[in-house]
């Protein structure tokens, strides 16, 4: 497995590809979270999701397409990318819940806190200019 670190996330074969979901996602709301990437991405089907949503399916990762590495990759890509566009880490605008129940949703297998956090972790848009503007600004 490649390590991804600061200096060598953009030369990453998934860089490109969080870019491009970024931008599109980015067009439509001003918070993203992993969850959003993933489908955005074509790894989480939106029936999929409703299903982990509701509690059919125990935890995330089982229906996420891809390996566990790469899930980690993408998470760790995710973050630089949003530092590097100045966004801030916020609450996810989801609920942590089933929905109907009192049940945590799980992202991953294992459950430690910090894997779940990193799936949990939403940024939000930070500049005063829409992103559609600033995009044209550094174009310029």
């Amino acid at each position: 497995m490649k390590k991804v670190t600061l200096s060598n996330y953009k030369s990453d074969t998934y860089y490109p590809k969080i870019v491009k979901a970024f931008d599109e996602l980015l067009t439509k709301q001003e918070v993203i979270c992993p969850i959003d990437l993933f489908i955005q991405l074509g790894n989480l089907t939106p029936s999929n999701h409703k299903n982990w949503i509701t509690g059919k399916v125990p935890y995330l990762e089982r229906v996420i397409a891809g390996n566990l590495s790469k899930f980690s990759r993408i998470l760790k890509i995710i973050g630089f990318h949003a530092h590097d566009l100045n966004m801030k880490p916020c609450k996810p605008n989801y609920s942590p819940n089933v929905r109907g129940t009192k049940k945590k949703l799980r992202y991953s297998k294992i459950g430690t806190q910090s894997i779940e956090d990193s799936y949990t972790k939403a940024y939000k848009w930070n500049r005063k200019l829409t992103y559609e503007e600033w995009k044209s600004e550094q174009e310029d």
